[in-house]
């Protein structure tokens, strides 16, 4: 066997397909010409397929019962495989990779043991182990082990068990019931919340943000509301059939948790110098984007936290030319959301807002920065971009630098 960092090493993508659940009816008819036999016989059909049913009863109850039974992963455990703060950046899909390729029998027997399980005929004993990741885990791979922070199936180099395989199908079908099940539990506290908001509230309640985000008049813009199935309401502002603002309303409580005007992303044409002018305007526009912020909330909850970030070189004294022209405060909330507003320093306006809950943000706090061990730079905090970020941005000499404001 091989340890955990050498299957690390062999990545290969490959992504499980679950198909749709197929339903085999055998239907058996048995027809007699004397009256009297065909009566009794009706008797023993109907008898038959009640003991069929009984058995086939009997057999779903024992599967579920031997599953719930072993159940050592929690619901709040499923739901973390899907949580992006808890995955690597540089991976970017949500497809699940395996730490190497299954041979066409164990990709043939999954789909097999797929189809089986989703008709209740099968079930594993056991839940298929999780951990944060691989890196912590000093064992051998003995087994098929699921990796959060690196969203992989790290697997044995040997034919996979009946049972390994039927782990590893319970294990999604598991990650979409958890997933599921949190929308429903959204879906129904927003449903029955005393606040609920209606479309033309929401449709009033965005036209009200826009306005006092951006100065204009919505009056005369063409205003379309969908529901998201969920918990949202998305309300697109047109001119001409040209989307200028999206707002998002939540349906429980009508508060705004998405603004954007311009989807471009603008590139700074020429470096800026990241000085005492520059050390200016960010500090000033940070007091502007929190009093921007109040006034769209218009509510009780009060702001306890922030920061402002931006990317600079690895020298820390300039925005190179070609990169993002962004500021992003974060302003984090009595009830542990936090609130992202994006300033264009081209443009000179701040033109994006969102709101996240504080665990899912890329938010932290000066005492957060200083307990990880983030480099300074007098005030400031030197963080590193992720991998994905790297990619976007197509560049490896970039960082962020981070301001705790208050």
């Amino acid at each position: 066997m091989k340890k955990a960092k050498d299957s690390m090493g062999k990545r290969k993508g490959y992504k499980p397909i679950l198909l749709g659940i197929g339903v085999c009816t055998i239907l058996v008819v048995i027809i007699l010409s004397v009256l009297a036999v065909t009566g009794r016989n009706d008797d023993t059909v109907k008898s038959r397929e009640a003991n069929e049913e009984t058995e086939k009863s009997q057999v779903s109850s024992e599967n579920k019962e031997k599953t719930s039974k072993t159940n050592k992963n929690t619901m709040e455990r499923y739901l973390e495989v899907s949580d992006p703060e808890k995955r690597t950046k540089d991976y970017m899909t949500d497809a699940a990779r395996y730490s190497r390729e299954m041979s066409e029998k164990e990709q043939s027997r999954y789909q097999d043991f797929l189809d089986r399980y989703e008709k209740d005929e099968l079930a594993p004993k056991e839940e298929i182990e999780i951990v944060d990741k691989m890196e912590d885990y000093d064992k051998e791979v003995d087994h098929p082990v699921y990796a959060i922070w690196e969203v992989e199936f790290f697997l044995p180099e040997r034919t996979l068990t009946d049972e390994e395989l039927l782990q590893m199908v319970d294990f999604q079908y598991k990650v979409d019931y958890a997933l599921q099940h949190k929308n429903e539990e959204v879906k129904k506290a927003a449903e029955n919340s005393t606040d609920k908001i209606t479309k033309e509230g929401a449709v009033k309640k965005a036209s009200e943000a826009i306005e006092k985000m951006f100065g204009v008049d919505t009056s005369s813009l063409e205003k379309d509301v969908l529901f998201n199935g969920v918990s949202t309401y998305i309300v697109d502002m047109k001119e001409k059939e040209r989307c200028l603002y999206t707002v998002h309303i939540e349906v429980g409580n009508g508060a705004v948790s998405w603004i954007i005007s311009d989807p471009l992303v603008p590139e700074i044409e020429n470096a800026l110098d990241v000085d005492k002018d520059f050390e200016k305007m960010y500090k000033s526009n940070y007091k502007n984007a929190k009093m921007l912020l109040n006034n769209i909330l218009d509510s009780g909850v009060q702001i306890v936290s922030g920061c402002c970030q931006f990317r600079t070189d690895k020298t820390g004294n300039k925005m190179p030319e070609g990169t993002v022209g962004y500021i992003t405060y974060y302003f984090k909330m009595e009830d542990e959301t936090v609130y992202e507003i994006n300033y264009n320093i081209l443009k000179d306006k701040c033109e994006r807002l969102g709101r996240i809950e504080k665990e899912y943000s890329s938010y932290k706090t000066k005492e957060e920065l200083e307990k990880e061990g983030a480099e300074r730079k007098g005030d400031k905090f030197i963080v590193p971009l992720t991998g994905e970020e790297k990619e976007a941005c197509g560049r490896e000499d970039m960082q962020w630098m981070v301001v705790p404001m208050e």
